[in-house]
């Protein structure tokens, strides 16, 4: 668990730079689909040119060329055919992966669950995945190929007839494909960012309850386009009507290679009922519905870094030169990026709650052991889930205690949180009573005045075994347990018999009294 500082940023800049982050897995994945597709078409140049070469069709009579050519229209048909089944079904599991944590991402970011989960039939009930400006991929992959083939047939046609060589024919066609690959890289870059909003649509749809509306979300640099910068920070209503301006509603992506994105935007605080808000950073509060102090690009999201994620997004040494002042970010900013596959993608979600290493050891001794094993089975715990759980009991419980207490959580440290509480919530209740023996300074013990609703920031570890012969703190808690967890039979310490209570758990003081100079409070979890 990282403990670095954040700075403070209001919610809605928060969402925004998450958001930000997620786009950078797009462009990552979107760098990935490109390569495939390229590999298609420079499969297919090699062997248009091979064959146009190996033939002389500067020589050909004219029925020959007329089959050598409906022979090569049918190679251009084919390779378009296999391109587009390929980007279809790459997209279609992309957005059942995004449509499955685009939630989380705002959840996250408020603190609590939120947003409702996206409807999994609502995704299935979508045919064609990537729809721009009215027309499904397929029909945008046969234009591209149409195109091609129209061209090719040209440049062979009129290269005879003017009497052109076969090389000069080949690098004609060189050029041709040139045109092809660029703009097969454009339709790639726009259906991965369509699929991204579709999703991202389809959250919107399924929290209009809680929504006041949306809000355009521009990434800002020398190359944003004109209809992208003046649709920055707009707002449109759920009616899609807009707000405090006249610019229609439309969503993303705008053009070809559109980087925006609509940021959904909740009601306030009030408007939605939500209690006991004085339990969270009063920078969480103030901002629900406040102005974003800041435009969010890539520089100023990028500032926000560690030096260690600006290597990771950017590559060690792009990170270094732009740090040094070597090159601009406009020199170095690329949608390409690092190659990542969907499976990639799917492994940086899953697994960047904790540090690599940690995930390794832990995984390798959650397998070895037939008393996890059978917890594991016991519940229909997932590996990621019981790793989490093992990892926050064995090592990372100060840390992460320590941060949700401060109100210091990094991403990761949310992350993190979203899988144990993933599998704690798979784990039968207990109810019963149980014991938590601590060490509170006067200030923190205040808080626990009889009557009194308390909620603990993080997650409170107890007992069910009620002996003090080991106890060495100033005060003693006896709790009516509901929903807290028995987790011995993965813990490193199971003869504590633990019981442990998710974070954000609420408890009601029921009595408060001093025995043998130790406070004994009696809580009653909500």
């Amino acid at each position: 668990m990282t403990s670095k500082k954040h700075q403070k940023q209001t919610l809605r800049e928060r969402i925004a730079h998450a958001l930000t982050d997620r786009k950078i897995l797009h462009f990552r994945y979107d760098a990935h689909l490109r390569q495939q597709v390229y590999k298609r078409l420079n499969a297919l140049q090699k062997l248009l040119i091979n064959r146009i070469s190996a033939i002389g069709v500067e020589a050909l009579p004219a029925k020959k060329l007329d089959k050598l050519l409906t022979e090569l229209q049918t190679e251009i048909a084919k390779t378009y055919q296999e391109t587009t089944a390929y980007t279809q079904y790459g997209l279609s599991g992309f957005l059942s992966l995004e449509a499955a944590k685009i939630s989380q991402l705002y959840n996250d970011e408020i603190g609590f669950d939120l947003f409702n989960d996206i409807p999994k039939e609502r995704i299935k009930a979508i045919k064609n995945v990537a729809v721009i400006e009215g027309q499904p991929l397929e029909a945008w992959w046969n234009k591209q190929r149409a195109d091609l083939a129209f061209k090719f047939e040209g440049i062979i046609r009129t290269g005879v007839a003017e009497g052109k060589q076969n090389g000069q024919l080949a690098t004609e066609v060189r050029e041709l494909m040139s045109v092809s690959r660029r703009t097969a890289d454009t339709l790639v870059i726009t259906a991965v960012a369509k699929v991204a909003d579709t999703a991202h649509e389809a959250l919107r749809d399924a929290n209009l309850d809680i929504l006041q509306g949306e809000e355009h979300l521009s990434t800002l640099d020398m190359r944003t386009s004109t209809v992208c910068q003046v649709r920055d920070g707009k707002r449109w209503d759920l009616d899609k009507k807009p707000i405090g301006h006249n610019i229609p509603y439309k969503r993303p992506p705008l053009h070809p290679r559109c980087r925006s994105i609509l940021q959904l935007v909740t009601k306030s605080w009030e408007e939605l009922g939500v209690q006991g808000m004085q339990e969270m950073p009063t920078s969480t509060r103030a901002s629900m519905d406040g102005p974003v102090d800041e435009r969010v690009n890539y520089e100023s999201w990028l500032n926000s870094k560690t030096t260690e994620e600006k290597e990771q997004i950017l590559g060690k040494g792009k990170a270094d030169l732009w740090q040094r002042g070597v090159i601009t970010f406009s020199d170095m900013l690329d949608q390409s990026g690092r190659a990542l596959t969907l499976r990639e993608l799917q492994k940086s979600y899953t697994q960047s709650w904790i540090a690599e290493d940690i995930y390794q050891r832990i995984s390798e001794e959650v397998k070895n052991s037939p008393k996890i094993q059978a917890f594991k089975a016991a519940y229909n715990i997932t590996h990621h889930e019981l790793v989490a759980m093992k990892a926050y009991t064995s090592e990372l419980y100060w840390d992460l205690n320590q941060n949700m207490r401060n109100d210091n959580l990094t991403l990761t440290d949310k992350r993190f949180i979203a899988v144990v509480n993933q599998g704690l919530d798979k784990v039968p209740a207990y109810n019963g009573m149980t014991y938590r023996d601590t060490n509170l300074p006067d200030d923190v013990l205040a808080k626990y005045q009889i009557g009194k609703i308390v909620t603990e920031k993080a997650f409170t570890s107890s007992s069910i075994d009620n002996s003090l012969s080991t106890f060495k703190g100033n005060v003693r808690f006896i709790i009516q347990s509901k929903n807290g967890k028995i987790i011995e039979d993965i813990s490193d310490y199971p003869d504590e018999r633990e019981v442990l209570f998710k974070n954000k758990t609420q408890f009601k003081v029921l009595k408060r009294a001093i025995n043998e100079n130790v406070t004994e409070i009696t809580l009653e979890e909500k």
